[in-house]
């Protein structure tokens, strides 16, 4: 007995070893300026509409890192990854995508395309979150849920409490991959009323990764969104100080 426990105990070290060595092994993502041979070429497109915040590295199947980083201006982001003999720089919005690539072997020679899009129309919107941003008087919270995920659900009614109690404006907005009918079944069965199924449809709010996970929230003040998207469902108090952390 004694020498089976000392085998598994064994076995387990060997495990975490490996598992360990495993993720040391792993790609470390760099700063763009230092991972993108053309980054010198790209400043004259990326200085124009700068960059909003930090660039987000994202590993791809190849090893390779794909970045991503708002602009200054509302729903127009950028994004850089590598691909055979170039490395591609691509801003885009609701209504257009601006790709170049630049030739690695051709001293960064860049290749320029642009690609119109049809913005959507109905639901919460990029105009309509630009609206929301600067209409608001002080700071407010956006509010995405879901009604396949129950404490989503419930979770308006603590949002609501939240957003009174630190007198702030509250928007909620609907999974935009579900049938309204089952979203007023799920209102209906937790007793939630006055809520208008508006679905969201804005590209700021989907590269803040708002589709991924049910409910989350993100704040804004003075006309323009601060902090990450927060996801999960949480009390009041919780919530709150999220919400003061970022809002103060």
């Amino acid at each position: 007995m004694k020498l089976t426990f000392i085998i598994l105990s064994l076995l387990l070290v060997l495990m975490g070893t490996r598992a360990m060595a495993s993720v040391s092994s792993m790609p470390q993502a760099q700063k763009p300026e230092k991972s993108f041979v053309c980054w010198k070429a790209m400043q004259t497109l990326i200085k124009r509409d700068g960059v909003g915040e930090q660039w987000r590295a994202k590993m791809r199947p190849d090893n390779t890192f794909r970045y991503t980083a708002p602009t200054k201006t509302l729903s127009r982001w950028w994004t850089l990854e590598k691909e055979a003999g170039h490395e591609v720089l691509v801003k885009e919005s609701p209504y257009d995508r601006l790709i170049v690539r630049y030739s690695t072997s051709q001293k960064c020679a860049p290749e320029i395309a642009t690609i119109a899009l049809n913005a959507p129309t109905t639901g919460f919107t990029d105009a309509e979150l630009a609206r929301t941003l600067k209409n608001a008087q002080g700071g407010g919270l956006i509010y995405s849920w879901s009604p396949f995920m129950d404490h989503s659900v419930s979770g308006i009614k603590t949002i609501r409490e939240v957003a009174a109690k630190n007198n702030l404006a509250l928007t909620i907005v609907l999974d935009p991959n579900v049938k309204e009918a089952d979203a007023l079944k799920a209102l209906k069965k937790e007793g939630i009323t006055d809520v208008k199924l508006t679905k969201m449809h804005s590209f700021e709010m989907r590269k803040r990764n708002t589709l991924m996970h049910y409910p989350n929230i993100l704040m804004y003040k003075s006309g323009r969104i601060v902090g990450p998207m927060v996801p999960g469902i949480m009390g009041q108090t919780t919530y709150s100080r999220v919400v003061g952390k970022y809002l103060e």
